[in-house]
């Protein structure tokens, strides 16, 4: 009866499909947030279907709504452990050499996505950003909040107006955005930094009075508080208090945000020994992140090494406690070894974190 109920939790862990619509934006940071690497369901479909109720709340779920409904869209964005992204992008081995005008972060992000990716065309694109925006704008040592926003704008209308992306991490508008806004604040010195939620990025502007506006990249700037990252994404205090979660990014930990998309491509295409080799690289970049350490478990984990994936599931739990995914990768772990009360433990705790994440993100609909 016992291994019964443990099978139940692993099979039937529930999903409430109401996500907060900047969240879903976030692309494939979605699929780090709300929905576990290993999935928990038998499925085959490897996407997500978007709707919108006749209150006009989107939903989303990994299963076709089955109330007739209009405007059904697919979303692929995240891993299924049974299917390979359909869309994904070819490799080219003879990638040549690149032009490129800057050298910001995000253009040394496309330097490590060349190795396996062809985004040739995204330097282009980057450096005609931040060209037109340069145009655009007066650059000075200080800014008020009000000349903030103003240049917020402006960054958010040349991106809208030029994205075209062929990067993993840039392939759709969405949360990610926050690299190109903290490119063209390198280039033109612009005091803005990149910043985590779990499974998500943003931009802060910092002004001359001390202060500073965090703005959302997903939500068409909209301007939040950190109350209201902690809220909505149901942050831990000792996450904050490690400096994970809404702390200033260095380049380091930004170009690990690019090694994390990689990854997330890599395990879509099962190539899980490689997927393994670049979240090693990428937790050497950012020993702190709680997502690539998962990464790094369900890697092993795929590759049978229930031991070495339980370890880096404890990590990433360490530094993220309300971290869904991880118990329940780890519970997964558990489960595969045959300790039960573990796995029911680890499973219990990944529900009641999605009922609370789920609670806090229906506040902010």
């Amino acid at each position: 009866m016992f291994e019964k109920l443990v099978n139940k939790l692993y099979n039937n862990r529930k999903h409430d499909p109401i996500r907060r619509e900047f969240l879903t934006k976030c692309g494939l940071y979605l699929g780090s947030l709300a929905f576990p690497l290993v999935f928990s369901r038998d499925t085959n479909a490897g996407e997500i279907y978007k709707w919108k109720d006749k209150n006009g709340i989107w939903h989303f779920s990994d299963r076709y709504p089955t109330k007739q409904t209009d405007n059904v869209q697919t979303l692929n964005t995240y891993i299924s452990p049974d299917n390979s992204s359909k869309n994904h992008k070819k490799k080219n081995s003879n990638l040549g050499k690149v032009s490129k005008k800057y050298n910001t972060t995000m253009h040394k992000g496309f330097d490590i996505e060349s190795k396996i990716h062809d985004v040739r065309s995204d330097y282009r694109t980057l450096d005609n950003i931040i060209n037109e925006v340069r145009e655009e704008i007066k650059v000075k040592p200080n800014f008020s909040r009000n000349e903030a926003i103003q240049i917020l704008k402006i960054i958010n209308k040349t991106i809208t107006k030029r994205h075209n992306f062929s990067s993993y991490t840039l392939d759709e508008p969405n949360c990610t955005n926050a690299h190109i806004y903290h490119a063209v604040g390198e280039a033109l010195n612009l005091p803005i930094d990149t910043l985590n939620a779990p499974g998500h990025v943003f931009i802060r502007f910092n002004l001359d009075n001390g202060g500073y506006i965090n703005w959302e990249t997903s939500a068409k700037g909209e301007i939040f508080r950190n109350s209201d990252y902690i809220k909505a994404f149901n942050i831990a205090q000792t996450s904050i208090n490690k400096g994970i979660y809404l702390s200033p990014r260095n380049k380091n930990q930004i170009l690990a945000n690019f090694y994390n998309q990689i990854v997330f491509e890599l395990f879509r295409k099962k190539q899980v020994k490689k997927a393994i080799e670049y979240s090693k690289i990428g937790v050497k970049l950012s020993p702190e992140s709680p997502e690539l350490l998962n990464k790094l478990g369900v890697g092993f984990l795929r590759l049978g090494k229930n031991d070495k994936s339980i370890l880096y599931f404890n990590e990433s739990i360490r530094l993220n406690p309300n971290f869904a995914n991880s118990y329940h990768n780890r519970g997964t772990a558990w489960k595969i070894k045959g300790d039960l009360n573990k796995a029911e433990e680890d499973f219990r705790k990944a529900e009641r974190l999605e009922k609370e994440l789920t609670q806090s993100l229906r506040g902010y609909q």
